[in-house]
């Protein structure tokens, strides 16, 4: 099966919301946020993307992107044509393993959206760190603060107040240099995530 490698800059928009199915990606390296955009103009980050993540598996049954994909960073991702894809099982099986994580992670989220303030950013950090199994007590913060805070429904004002309490009872480690997170202690940010 043929694919086409692709480099993409930061805030590039790989996939727009409304386009065709023609193409499903794999994030190799780098970030990307999805969002949806509302009538109004408005936007709501739905979920944030790493390496190995499957892009546009939520368009399959629409035959459309209902979310556009932006990059957080330099970028790399594998192309994949939609219509081969389905013409090559052994492909075909990787990408419905892949839908299968999704439908688990949907689940998750919908529990996290129900959950207060500190248990979402507490359920979101376990979340990145999960999906950097090279190093999983240590995330490259590729998003906003403004970005979390609009993906999870929460102020910035929020999102700030609550990391900076995380740091100051030893739970996390905030490099603001660098933007990354260390985690200091996974049972107790489990437990905020409760």
């Amino acid at each position: 099966m043929k694919t086409e490698t692709i480099r993409l800059k930061k805030y590039h928009q790989l996939i727009k919301q409304g386009d065709a199915l023609k193409n499903l990606f794999i994030l190799k390296s780098g970030s990307i946020k999805e969002v949806s955009i509302n009538e109004d103009g408005s936007s709501f980050i739905t979920k944030f993307h790493f390496k190995g993540d499957v892009l546009g598996l939520n368009s399959i049954d629409l035959e459309y992107h209902p979310t556009s994909f932006l990059t957080l960073e330099d970028t790399i991702v594998e192309k994949f044509n939609f219509q081969e894809l389905l013409s090559n099982s052994v492909s075909f099986h990787y990408f419905f393993t892949k839908m299968s994580e999704s439908v688990t992670e949907y689940t998750i989220r919908k529990r996290v959206f129900t959950q207060k303030s500190e248990g979402k950013i507490s359920s979101l950090l376990l979340e990145l760190f999960n999906k950097n199994p090279d190093s999983p007590d240590y995330f490259n913060m590729s998003m906003t603060r403004e970005d979390i805070a609009n993906h999870l429904g929460l102020s910035e004002f929020t999102v700030s107040r609550i990391l900076s309490k995380l740091q100051k009872e030893s739970i996390i480690e905030i490099k603001a240099k660098s933007r990354s997170i260390k985690l200091i202690d996974k049972k107790k940010l489990e437990n905020r995530s409760l």
